[in-house]
């Protein structure tokens, strides 16, 4: 018989899946409202899938009145919400956070209104809940459902005014909405959306990129200055390589070594080889010394050895996970 705990891990992903396919259609009259109480009924799923594999007890997600499970008018036991869920799992105090957060915006989506604020609130939080999610379906049980599904939310049409938190006029908004944008603000001031690899928020950000360019790790790109007074106006930057990727092998080691207590060395070297990360953008870039430089690699592929190499945090969670899979 099928553990149930897998059951609900179906249903699980099958909402957030639900979740992103109605944020992306092209209109969708009730879209943030419908996003977010998927996405919540998809974390509480998830939330339950996790307790019921470490107890291997169905009870342990019922809802007790002293003694007695409570039961509805058709004898069907309750269970716990994702309340009650949180308070039986000890998780990242960010995650946490982000999901208090769309849990008041689903109490009060009846009351939403359709502004600038309460639309690029549902998607920052949306978007990082997403990836919390992604991340802890991966830890708990062994499912990248990033190389399975589309799991991303994408504002396509760009309907949104590209603002920061403290830039929107949040003044006429409902109590709750203005609460969320002013306490994320002050988060953002002080770096407090990111911890332990769990987001609060993600920010939007547009690049438009010429299209015979866009392979090209130093093409320009636009982006919209956060500091300005008019949060409209775009300013032109060049992306470096090292802001693409900007751990090099020892930031790496150390990294690992702080963040997985069983980490040795020999393993950050055989990971790299194994899934040839060494040259793959995906994962890495040489960092050449001169265009020469690159220009005579491309044309020989010869003196690799000799030419440092960049990697991105996506090549950190990847070893990460690896060294962690085979505890």
């Amino acid at each position: 018989m099928r553990a149930i705990y897998k059951n609900l891990l179906d249903k699980s992903v099958a909402a957030a899946l639900s979740s992103i396919e109605i944020y992306n259609k092209p209109d969708f009259k009730y879209r943030e409202e419908v996003f977010v109480i998927l996405l919540i009924n998809a974390w509480e799923l998830l939330l339950k899938a996790k307790i019921l594999k470490n107890t291997k007890k169905p009870s342990s997600i019922y809802v007790y009145d002293g003694r007695f499970i409570k039961k509805n008018r058709v004898g069907t036991p309750f269970t716990i919400d994702i309340v009650g869920a949180l308070r039986k799992l000890d998780l990242n105090e960010i995650l946490e956070e982000n999901l208090d957060r769309l849990v008041d915006i689903r109490d009060t989506a009846i009351h939403f209104y359709n502004t600038d604020s309460t639309s690029y609130l549902v998607y920052s939080l949306g978007a990082a809940s997403l990836r919390n999610f992604n991340k802890l379906v991966k830890e708990w049980f062994d499912l990248d459902l990033s190389k399975t599904y589309n799991f991303h939310i994408l504002p396509l049409g760009f309907a949104y005014n590209f603002k920061t938190f403290t830039t929107l006029a949040i003044d006429n908004e409902p109590s709750v909405i203005k609460n969320i944008v002013l306490d994320i603000s002050e988060r953002q001031k002080s770096n407090q959306v990111e911890k332990g690899g769990f987001y609060l928020v993600c920010e939007i950000k547009a690049e438009i990129v010429s299209a015979k360019r866009i392979a090209e790790l130093n093409s320009p790109r636009i982006i919209v200055d956060k500091d300005a007074k008019d949060a409209a106006i775009a300013i032109i930057e060049r992306k470096n390589v090292t802001d693409l990727y900007p751990y090099t092998w020892t930031d790496l080691r150390d990294k690992l070594k702080k963040e997985v207590p069983k980490f040795k060395q020999n393993d950050l070297n055989k990971i790299i080889k194994k899934n040839n990360l060494k040259g793959n953008e995906k994962y890495s870039a040489f960092n050449f010394r001169s265009q020469r430089q690159e220009r005579e690699y491309k044309r020989t592929k010869r003196g690799g050895s000799a030419i440092p190499v960049l990697y991105n945090n996506d090549c950190f969670e990847l070893i990460k996970a690896q060294i962690n899979k085979h505890d």
